[in-house]
């Protein structure tokens, strides 16, 4: 089976990714599978250019919030696991996730060596629900579920487009009105 996954998250002061949100869908499924982690230490842990960088996300990016959650740290591996068990490629978007995700699938694949335009250019839905109601919010949903409908749409059917300067098809863009 093939899956699409996308993770939000902080730094450590190690420079270590944090997971703390994960989103998954099957390209068949229509309704993702989110996972919200508990943070893996106290907040006071973090130094203080660093307990900066995660009230900026907070606040400007992501906007989830360091001490919300439902999953101890401590299951991140056996959850991720076993949610990608019958995985025969996972689809991800960035070399950073791609490294981040490499210990629980071999097969992922990085659509941004695909043709893959920005998630900003494709269709996406407003944020879900632990993003505070903000519509701008970076969020692990809306980001599978654009980057399913885009792998499907296109990449499934050999109709990558050669980007140009930007220029992408309408079909698969959010349209500024």
């Amino acid at each position: 089976m093939a899956y699409v996954i996308d993770v939000q998250g902080f730094k450590s002061h190690e420079n270590k990714f944090i997971f703390k949100e994960v989103a998954l869908i099957s390209l068949t499924e229509k309704v993702p599978s989110v996972y919200l982690f508990k943070p893996p230490h106290a907040f006071m842990r973090h130094s203080p250019t660093n307990r900066a960088s995660v009230r900026w996300l907070e606040n400007n990016y992501h906007r989830l919030k360091w001490s919300r959650g439902d999953i101890d740290y401590s299951e991140l591996d056996i959850t991720l696991l076993r949610a990608l068990r019958d995985a025969q490629s996972v689809y991800v978007k960035g070399a950073d996730k791609v490294q981040w995700l490499r210990k629980y699938s071999s097969e992922i694949i990085d659509l941004e060596t695909v043709g893959c335009p920005a998630l900003n250019k494709l269709r996406r839905l407003p944020a879900s629900a632990h993003h505070s109601l903000i519509i701008d919010a970076e969020c692990a949903v809306s980001n599978v579920l654009a980057l399913k409908e885009w792998i499907n749409d296109v990449l499934l059917t050999k109709q990558v487009p050669i980007e140009r300067d930007g220029d992408i098809p309408d079909s698969w863009c959010i349209h500024n009105r």
